[in-house]
């Protein structure tokens, strides 16, 4: 039987690239070995399309939108339609980020109850 333990993990180093609204993931080939006796796979790392009424840029694997507010190909708010997290925004960021994502998100909804945008 092979011994399957795990003894490191091999991490490359990424930058991010182009503007902050839509910034791309480059790699730069330079990489590292930690040394390490577990390791824990993470579900997931590009969002998916599950629902096609929902507009999605399959090339950046997010949900358009602006401020967590769905857009469709025009631009023109679906109001009542949010996201939040990945599908939002793309893998990018740490834990803090996708929560204040979705506290950007959660205002925008209570902006369009105060302006009376939702039913």
């Amino acid at each position: 039987m092979k011994d399957s333990r795990v003894t490191a993990v091999r991490l490359e180093t990424n930058k991010l690239e182009g503007s902050i609204l839509s910034p791309v993931l480059v790699k730069t080939g330079h990489f590292e070995e930690r040394q390490c006796s577990l390791a824990v796979c993470s579900i997931g790392y590009r969002s998916e399309s599950i629902d096609t009424s929902v507009p999605f840029d399959y090339g950046r694997g997010v949900v358009t939108n602006n401020m967590g507010r769905v857009v469709d190909a025009n631009g023109n708010t679906i109001f009542g339609l949010y996201c939040s997290g990945w599908v939002k925004r793309g893998p990018v960021g740490v834990l803090v980020s996708t929560m204040n994502d979705a506290f950007e998100t959660a205002e925008v909804i209570l902006e369009d109850i105060r302006e009376g945008r939702l039913q």
